[in-house]
């Protein structure tokens, strides 16, 4: 009775202790902000940033629509391209709960989805140059400062 008194805390720390390392790595990832899933992610966010410091920048009128407008078209492109691709899965998903499976039929669509996830990831870092590009040197050089300053800050 005593050893069951004794080890069934024991056990009980050892999986609160063993666990801590994961909820503390799930945490970070969640308030760091820094982890972007995917490159439309990071084009998002970055775009978000230069806006909301486009007084610390310096940007003119000109670029802050340039900004908004590559934000706009690139979440109009995230649907458009996803929503092709799904339908593509669907398809393979139809071929493969036939009878009969058409193996030529589903690598030519499996060719198909890969071929968008391709040039979506080819469009996403053309959107990113070009939102790059849209600063100057300067203002470049100043957003890298204050994306520096606002991670210390977060961190610390």
């Amino acid at each position: 009775m005593i050893r069951k008194l004794i080890v069934f805390p024991l056990l009980v720390l050892f999986l609160m202790f063993s666990l801590v390392p994961y909820i503390a790595q799930a945490d970070h990832c969640k308030k760091g902000g820094r982890h972007h899933k995917d490159l439309d992610e990071k084009i998002f966010h970055k775009a978000k940033s230069m806006l909301k410091d486009q007084d610390e920048l310096g940007l003119s009128a000109e670029q802050v629509t340039k900004i908004q407008d590559l934000k706009s078209a690139t979440k109009r492109e995230v649907i458009k391209r996803d929503a092709e691709i799904d339908l593509v899965k669907v398809d393979i998903k139809e071929k493969l709960h036939e009878d009969k499976i058409d193996v030529e039929g589903v690598n030519t669509l499996i060719d198909k989805q890969y071929g968008l996830k391709n040039a979506k990831a080819k469009y996403f870092v053309k959107t990113y140059a070009d939102l790059k590009n849209i600063l100057t040197e300067e203002q470049m050089e100043e957003f890298k400062r204050l994306c520096r300053t606002e991670m210390k800050t977060k961190e610390g």
